[in-house]
């Protein structure tokens, strides 16, 4: 219905200081695999979040920001190790761009 794809595109619209939730946890994941933060997974976006996503969006040409929007997220959903994908392919890789055109696709973010 219209309104379960409503409530999925607001899925990966922006996260910052104070948010809460899973998609937090899932930005500090992202971010501590990257070893860009150090902080307690426990999905509260607190000044040490804001400080990782401001190196990352720095360190991948975004602007120099504490918040995490739709293409933040298609950047650290993305990324991996680059293999050759296929028709047919099932892997870590196929399911990242799966996440990330998915990401992509409920924003109303130019990439």
């Amino acid at each position: 219905t219209m309104m379960t794809w409503a409530r999925k595109a607001l899925d990966y619209y922006s996260r910052k200081v104070g948010n809460t939730g899973a998609l937090v946890k899932a930005a500090q994941c992202l971010l501590a695999g990257q070893r860009l933060y150090a902080g307690k997974v426990d999905g509260v976006y607190g000044t040490a979040l804001a400080t990782a996503v401001r190196r990352y969006r720095t360190a991948h040409g975004l602007p120099a920001a504490g918040t995490i929007g739709p293409r933040v997220w298609v950047s650290l959903l993305s990324q991996g190790t680059t293999p050759v994908l296929k028709v047919g392919s099932a892997s870590d890789a196929v399911r990242r761009v799966q996440r990330s055109l998915n990401a992509a696709d409920r924003s109303n973010e130019a990439l």
